[in-house]
């Protein structure tokens, strides 16, 4: 399976997150740069996403990255295509 390494250390908002996602991801040209959207694009990707400086994340973006950990788990365990990793 394909591993896509998405370091957030330099994130320090939403719209950066989500314009990180769209550099390094092979995401479709419709992606809503929302959670929903993402968990359904990433429900049927077909990759690993490995999310690096989580913690870099956590400080900055709480409320945000605390449902976006959520959405990524859920999603791996909903998803036989689909694998995160989350790394601090």
């Amino acid at each position: 399976m394909k591993r896509y390494i998405v370091n957030c250390k330099n994130v320090t908002t939403r719209e950066e997150f989500y314009d990180l996602l769209e550099k390094k991801l092979p995401l479709p040209d419709y992606f809503g740069r929302n959670l929903d959207a993402l968990h359904d694009v990433l429900g049927g990707a077909g990759f690993t996403l490995e999310v690096r400086s989580f913690g870099l994340l956590r400080q900055r973006l709480e409320r945000f990255s605390g449902a976006l950990e959520r959405m990524l788990t859920e999603t791996d365990e909903e998803s036989l295509n689909f694998r995160a990793v989350i790394k601090e």
